[in-house]
């Protein structure tokens, strides 16, 4: 779909997965990756884009449609996002693509303490997890492509 001189570009000790118009960099990122990685990407790439492989985890993320914007409710989120400082775009299969435009990090779990008849403590458990939540904006993927890609993609390959 992009021309290959876009694609897997070396720039320095790295090689970014896409490299758009104005020299946006898209990664595109399927497995885990710690908070260290992330930072250290967006310190190096400065101007990019990530979009994450959601499809393993859709039946997890729930999308509330408002007026002019989503809000949306993530139940066992990757802490690793919560590190992200560039822009977060989900890839959540079928053409559909949901940018996160702010995330607000689950609570921590709720650590209950067990006590018997006589108040010795008898050990605890965790009770949940709240997930996280946020809002952003559902994306069509051709828009997503023309705005980032145009110009860079095979002819026929993107239509509304």
């Amino acid at each position: 779909m992009v021309r290959p001189e876009n694609v897997e570009v070396v720039i320095g000790n790295h090689r970014a997965d896409i490299v758009g118009n104005q020299s946006l960099v898209i990664e595109l990122q399927h497995s885990a990756i710690s908070p260290d990685e992330i930072q250290e990407r967006e310190e190096f790439y400065k101007n990019m884009i990530w979009v994450l492989d959601a499809t393993v985890f859709s039946d997890n993320f729930v999308i509330y449609k408002k007026f002019n914007y989503s809000t949306f409710r993530w139940k066992w989120p990757r802490k690793s996002w919560d590190f992200a400082n560039c822009p977060l775009i989900l890839d959540l299969g079928n053409d559909r693509l949901f940018e996160i435009k702010e995330m607000y990090p689950s609570e921590p779990e709720e650590f209950i303490e067990n006590f018997d008849s006589d108040g010795n403590r008898i050990g605890g458990s965790i009770k949940y997890r709240k997930p996280c939540r946020g809002w952003g904006q559902p994306l069509e993927k051709w828009a997503f492509l023309f705005r980032h890609l145009r110009g860079l993609l095979r002819k026929g390959d993107v239509s509304p």
